[in-house]
């Protein structure tokens, strides 16, 4: 049953993702429905000189969403090594942050995403009470002799 748990945390960290996106497009539909002049709208598209498409507080907000949600649903499905776990999927979701950052040129939701998820690996640490030397056994206080 172990077996099935971890494989159901690719699928769940994905789910999550795609969660976190599909809020962030609902967010820009209500947007532009709600403060877009009657006549220049289409959908959610606005045709207002000043009008910005994907503003950087929504894709900041998304981004920060999805890395704190992956975060979290790792850990939630996971059975045993809950911190383990949420450690690697924030590596996994800083690299394709940075990706993406690099890609799209949104630097700021980067940094966003990459902190804020940081913060979910530590609250996950916190409430499964393990420390960072379970994650990465080389960063552990050697023991000296005098």
């Amino acid at each position: 049953m172990d077996t099935l748990r971890y494989i159901l945390i690719i699928q769940t960290t994905i789910s999550a993702w795609l969660s976190a996106l599909f809020i962030s497009l609902r967010v820009e539909y209500y947007r532009a429905v709600l403060f877009c002049p009657e006549g220049y709208r289409e959908g959610s598209d606005c045709y207002v000189e000043s009008w910005e498409m994907w503003p950087l507080w929504l894709v900041t907000s998304g981004a920060v969403l999805s890395a704190v949600s992956v975060v979290v649903m790792s850990a939630i499905v996971a059975p045993r090594n809950k911190f383990k776990i949420s450690a690697y999927a924030y590596l996994i979701g800083v690299f394709v942050a940075i990706l993406f950052g690099i890609f799209s040129g949104y630097l700021i939701p980067c940094l966003a995403s990459v902190v804020m998820g940081w913060l979910a690996v530590l609250v996950v640490a916190r409430l499964t009470n393990a420390s960072i030397a379970t994650v990465f056994p080389r960063l552990r206080r050697s023991k000296t002799a005098n």
